[in-house]
């Protein structure tokens, strides 16, 4: 019996080490992919490059390429991933001795710095700004995009980058000594824009979500009357949210309150709403089809959980449990996980 917990032992300690080797090497792969010039045709130095690779229906209208993949510059992905490495970088203090974890201040630390590409006063957008005959307008400036989508792709800010891009400089303060509060104009433009007295789009419609009171995805009026409602309205003619409707979405209010926790802010309206409406979607297990931009089963429980970690205290006891059971339930026999019932196979 002995010898049995010893092998079981050894084991078990075999496994960690290589757990942790896979971790580290994930790390260093991320920490290698920061843009490291400033004459970098796409990004900025600091950024961090996503890539788009598109299914063959959207390349037939002329969004992205058949074969390859399109480079997209956006502070959200710099942001995410700023987001996560900080987190590890808190939560090892015992591993920072390591060069691979010295590296990380300096790597958020310029990051952020690539902020104020997309910032637009107080809070921030997907894509950079660029002039169109003189106008500022917002789109991807690398992707494979037929001209008549230019106007379609000018979006306004959003909550979502918001709170991710805030988010990274409460950790790059966190990582580099300094002190950084999230201006009180940011929260009030998510408390502005809340799902109250309005014609919700389908899909919320179809998950029961209507007039939760929780924060919406387009910092934005949908009734604005300077508003294109032509899909294929020119880019100068301004701004507008895709399909003309605000959304609600899971993920996007679960980063609101993540910024709000960390920033350590007392109260801000819509919070109750947003986290009844987060427990009430995991209570009718509508977590994968909660908004369209996040359509994945495991997502929210990520994004609650990255949340609870600075301070978040949204999600019911029965929420907590559900979600572990799903977890639980959704592990393949190889051990993995995957998704289930989504665009994707994550």
């Amino acid at each position: 019996m002995k010898i049995f917990y010893f092998i079981l032992l050894v084991s078990n300690l075999a496994l960690a080490a290589s757990l942790q080797d896979i971790a580290m090497q994930s790390m260093e792969y991320s920490l290698n992919t920061q843009i490291q010039t400033d004459d970098n045709k796409y990004y900025l130095r600091g950024e961090f490059p996503t890539r788009i690779q598109s299914t063959p229906i959207p390349v037939v209208v002329g969004v992205g390429q058949l074969f390859g993949k399109d480079h997209e510059a956006t502070p959200f992905t710099t942001g995410s991933v700023i987001n996560v490495l900080s987190q590890i970088y808190l939560d090892f203090p015992e591993l920072r001795s390591l060069p691979l974890f010295q590296k990380i201040p300096a790597v958020v630390r310029e990051g952020v710095a690539t902020f104020s590409r997309y910032g637009d006063g107080v809070t921030s957008n997907f894509y950079p700004s660029m002039l169109d005959r003189g106008v500022k307008v917002h789109r991807p400036i690398a992707m494979t995009l037929f001209p008549i989508w230019h106007g379609f792709t000018n979006i306004p800010n959003d909550a979502d980058t918001t709170s991710v891009t805030q988010t990274a400089l409460h950790f790059d303060a966190l990582l580099n000594a300094s002190v950084y509060k999230t201006p009180e104009e940011t929260f009030a433009a998510f408390s502005m824009f809340r799902d109250i007295d309005r014609a919700s789009k389908r899909y919320n419609r179809k998950e029961h979500l209507e007039n939760t009171g929780a924060f919406m995805t387009w910092l934005f009026d949908e009734n604005d009357p300077k508003m294109p409602r032509f899909y294929f309205a020119g880019s100068r003619k301004g701004q507008r949210i895709p399909f003309n409707r605000n959304d609600v979405d899971c993920i996007v209010n679960a980063n609101v309150l993540k910024l709000k926790a960390i920033d350590q802010k007392d109260s801000l309206p819509g919070e109750l709403q947003s986290c009844d409406m987060l427990n009430q979607v995991i209570e009718h297990d509508q977590e994968a089809v909660c908004g369209i931009y996040y359509p994945n089963t495991l997502n929210l429980a990520f994004a609650m959980s990255t949340a609870e970690k600075v301070g978040d205290h949204c999600l019911t006891e029965s929420s907590h449990s559900k979600i572990i059971q799903q977890i639980l339930s959704l592990q393949q026999e190889d051990g993995s996980w995957t998704n289930v019932g989504n665009v994707w196979s994550d």
